[in-house]
């Protein structure tokens, strides 16, 4: 299993989102029937019989929409909602998931993008429960469709799009893909939006074909009345939108300029930026290596390091908003990223401090992002300016810790370094060790 498993749904669950989608939303007595549904069956095994002739029915024109085989399902399952936590207990219980999460709860927590108090692995349970209609697991080339009563045009929709899930497998071998992506969270982003955003869009081009307007207008309704769970963290929602609402942008984008979907697979998008900025991955590209090396034996005493980690356009996006900046100027400060690196530091297993290193595409930009950030941290109730007159940079005394924020735009690309310490001394310390980096 690989490291994705951050979102409501990822590319390992493969999920159709009821709160993400819009379009896979109903709820029991609607008026959206499907065909299989309207033939009324007068026994159970009937029912089930009709029911595998949906599902097979259902690849068959999946298949037919993309033209690209396979044209048999694997095995469905039908599962209710106790099957579907035990689904999700088993597969957030394996061992790389449970590193993956505990990963980004760290990351999570010192940037103040989820409370201290919160256990991350029992919000993503608890999310993917309460918000999963579908799942597609490539380990297993299992599929998993959520039943929310009989099987009817929610259902078929959600079978459509997680079949899309098992075409996309056998053509271009989904794990290979995300061992490739390996444990660059940036990367692994990228590569959900492509999986999750085309299979949006044959799910889209699915339920205009096969759909009759009642049934389309049905699930639309029901879609209307749900919201994401008042427990839904921001950077949880936008990582989740990201993969599918921007995915599927970002793939309507490309294949209108005449790029195939054979060529996406074989040269994927490499970072979130080419998601949000299809002309980007059009063009080529790609982030900016950045060097940024941090001993262990030049941390604090006790503080240890975690392996590195990249944060990229989206999660940059995402802090900014948390931090006080609107979404237009939170927008307009991270497009300029060109790459960066960044450290989680730990003390007893618990994340103490962060320090990373972003260089943009030009010196303006850079600047741009400075100023946005210091004005949303100056605005901020949350923030205090008043941390520390004698340093060389600006700071400023937060919810989780002292926050530093240096430009050096005597560098091309002018790269800050934005480091959370619990001290100004440990903050001089990790400024000082980014300065040092060439």
């Amino acid at each position: 299993m690989n490291r994705v498993i951050r979102r409501l749904g990822g590319i390992v669950l493969g999920g159709a989102l009821l709160v993400a989608t819009g379009i896979a939303c109903s709820t029991p007595g609607e008026p959206a029937v499907s065909a299989t549904e309207s033939a009324a069956s007068t026994s159970a095994a009937e029912d089930a019989a009709a029911v595998e002739a949906e599902l097979r029915e259902i690849a068959v024109r999946v298949s037919s929409l993309v033209d690209m085989g396979p044209a048999e399902a694997p095995p469905v399952t039908l599962i209710d909602t106790d099957e579907l936590r035990d689904l999700v207990d088993a597969l957030l219980g394996d061992p790389d998931a449970a590193a993956s999460l505990e990963s980004d709860e760290q990351l999570f927590k010192i940037l103040g993008l989820i409370p201290a108090d919160v256990d991350y692995a029992d919000l993503n349970r608890e999310m993917l429960v309460d918000g999963v209609a579908g799942l597609y697991v490539p380990e297993r080339q299992a599929l998993y469709v959520r039943m929310f009563g009989r099987f009817s045009a929610t259902e078929e929709a959600v079978a459509a799009h997680e079949f899309m899930h098992y075409v996309q497998d056998m053509n271009f071998d989904l794990e290979r893909m995300q061992d490739e992506a390996g444990s660059d969270r940036d990367r692994q982003a990228a590569l959900s939006a492509l999986i999750e955003g085309d299979a949006t869009i044959v799910q889209q081009d699915y339920m205009t074909e096969h759909l009759s307007p009642a049934q389309q207008f049905g699930m639309l309704l029901g879609s209307l009345f749900v919201t994401p769970p008042p427990s839904a963290p921001l950077v949880m929602i936008r990582e989740t939108t990201f993969a599918y609402l921007d995915g599927a942008d970002f793939v309507a984008a490309v294949m209108s300029e005449g790029v195939s979907r054979a060529t996406l697979y074989e040269s994927p998008p490499v970072t979130a930026e080419q998601i949000l900025h299809p002309e980007r991955y059009l063009d080529g590209e790609e982030r900016r290596p950045v060097t940024f090396t941090l001993p262990e034996s030049a941390l604090p005493d006790g503080w240890g390091r975690s392996s590195e980690v990249r944060l990229g356009e989206l999660l940059l996006r995402t802090w900014l908003e948390e931090v006080g900046a609107g979404y237009g100027d939170a927008a307009a400060a991270a497009d300029g990223w060109g790459g960066d690196s960044a450290y989680v530091l730990v003390e007893s297993g618990e994340a103490v401090a962060v320090l990373a290193r972003i260089e943009w595409d030009t010196r303006d930009e850079a600047m741009e992002f400075y100023s946005i950030v210091s004005a949303a941290l100056d605005e901020s109730r949350d923030f205090d300016p008043d941390v520390c007159a004698t340093c060389s940079y600006a700071a400023w005394r937060g919810p989780v810790g002292i926050l530093g924020l240096a430009s050096d735009d005597a560098v091309p690309g002018a790269p800050t370094t934005l480091a959370i310490a619990p001290t100004v001394e440990g903050l001089d310390r990790l400024i000082v060790l980014a300065a040092a980096t060439p």
